[in-house]
């Protein structure tokens, strides 16, 4: 059996070699669309009553994915600030798989009136504060004020958070870099910093193509060496090693 297959071969080796080239450049044609999927929470079983649990609350309350951006500056009460956190929120809000966004900007004020329980914006979006005298009454304002102190903004007004909650089955990497990228585009004074699990999975998405960019060919180079020390020519180095391209070509297209 064995040497009427290898007859087979060496009679229509051209066609062999052909069809194997078409295969492999068909296959590597789809290699473009490989993908990694860094999201920790997809690796574990739908079916477990932790992650049911889990995805259930992301389905009732708009998405269990926060992105969080943090800006600090001196004192983020000041008109270019306010005015930044605004933009930034309402750029936010507009994205695709953005369920909702809250920041000083647009978070809800409850407090007691005369007529009961008054809720409001804490910041009207219409007339944002633009003179000194208006910031030091939000400042004063929203620093007495226990829901937003040390949670949204730090007690010593030095950071305040915008915090992104995501829809359900969103692509959180795609949604990230978006935010980053609007951030980025702007020309901002304050320090802008990113957490969340979004940012997290496009991290650590990054830290992995980094690391195959520089592991793969270290690998390829040291089984080469080991081939030519093993079989002394050039071509006992070179088919092993196309032999394992080729396969993997062919497994991950």
């Amino acid at each position: 059996m064995m040497v009427r297959f290898s007859e087979f071969v060496v009679r229509f080796n051209k066609i062999i070699i052909l069809l194997t080239l078409s295969i492999t450049l068909m296959f590597g044609f789809f290699l473009k669309d490989l993908t990694i999927n860094a999201d920790i929470v997809s690796y574990f079983p739908r079916s477990d009553p932790a992650v049911e649990l889990f995805n259930q609350i992301g389905e009732n309350y708009g998405g269990n994915s926060l992105a969080i951006i943090a800006i600090e500056t001196d004192d983020i009460f000041n008109v270019d600030t306010i005015a930044t956190i605004y933009n930034l929120t309402t750029q936010f809000q507009s994205l695709d798989g953005v369920s909702y966004v809250t920041s000083l900007s647009n978070v809800l004020d409850i407090k007691k009136g005369e007529d009961g329980i008054e809720i409001s914006r804490l910041i009207d979006e219409y007339a944002l504060p633009t003179t000194t005298e208006e910031i030091q009454k939000l400042k004063k304002y929203t620093l007495s004020k226990d829901m937003y102190r040390g949670s949204l903004v730090s007690e010593d007004s030095k950071a305040t958070l915008i915090i992104c909650r995501l829809m359900e089955g969103a692509d959180k990497v795609a949604v990230a870099a978006e935010m980053q990228k609007i951030v980025e585009a702007k020309i901002l004074k304050e320090k802008v910093y990113y957490g969340g699990l979004p940012f997290q999975i496009r991290d650590i998405t990054d830290i992995i193509f980094s690391d195959l960019g520089l592991l793969v060919p270290i690998v390829l180079i040291l089984i080469a060496i080991s081939l030519f020390l093993s079989f002394r020519s050039i071509t006992g180095m070179v088919l092993p090693l196309l032999s394992v391209v080729v396969s993997t070509v062919w497994i991950l297209g």
